[in-house]
């Protein structure tokens, strides 16, 4: 498989794609990563959590942004 060393951006749309009820917010990160490394993707990345944050949870954004992650708060509309 060819490797793509480019720079990648992860934009991610918290607020339609939360994280699952029971699911560790620590393994977000790491499953993301893990996808683009499997779809030949291994170059520079960042990862921004994007979205209207006021009604998550602190512990789960905390966790999210403790392993890299970027959090943006937009309000809607």
């Amino acid at each position: 498989m060819c490797e793509y060393l480019i720079p990648i951006s992860v934009w991610w749309d918290i607020n339609s794609c939360p994280v699952p009820t029971g699911y560790d917010p620590h393994l977000v990160g790491p499953r993301i990563l893990s996808a683009l490394t499997d779809a030949g993707y291994d170059g520079p990345h960042n990862i921004t959590a994007i979205g209207n944050l006021e009604h998550i949870p602190d512990e789960v954004l905390l966790q999210i942004n403790s392993t890299g992650i970027a959090l943006r708060h937009v309000q809607c509309g």
